[in-house]
């Protein structure tokens, strides 16, 4: 069986999406038990206020967005080993792109660098504000 992606309504039933319908009515029957993955889909929305928080940091203190990122990725991140053809060895953190980490993931990560700020004395939403205004 192929992945499908459904959505838990309030009432705890299962709706599959609009693309999956046909395909789950086929291949599953009612009284049927499913082994299955939960994955938290995204949230764009919490994307977004991290690289807000990438750009409050870049604006208040020396660096990019994109430096703030890639130190944290550094950090907190998974780093998975590259070796050159000359044979040195470098190091690439995992992405937090969105088909590469799910909301879980990325929540966890989100948490850790928040951590990070707080015991540096920072907090995280007064640095979003200070850019919104």
């Amino acid at each position: 069986m192929r992945p499908v992606t459904v959505m838990i309504d309030n009432n705890y039933n299962i709706i599959p999406d609009t693309g999956d319908k046909r395909y789950m009515a086929q291949m599953i029957r009612p009284n049927t038990y499913l082994e299955c993955k939960l994955v938290k889909k995204r949230n764009l929305k919490h994307h977004r206020k991290y690289w807000g928080l990438m750009n409050a940091l870049s604006f208040h203190f020396e660096n990019t967005p994109s430096g703030w990122h890639m130190y944290f990725k550094m950090k907190f991140l998974e780093l998975e080993e590259f070796i050159l053809p000359t044979g040195k060895k470098i190091l690439f953190p995992s992405s937090i792109a969105f088909e590469k980490m799910n909301q879980l993931e990325f929540d966890h990560y989100y948490k850790q660098v928040e951590s990070h700020l707080a015991e540096k004395g920072f907090d995280v939403d007064e640095l979003i504000n200070t850019m919104e205004v």
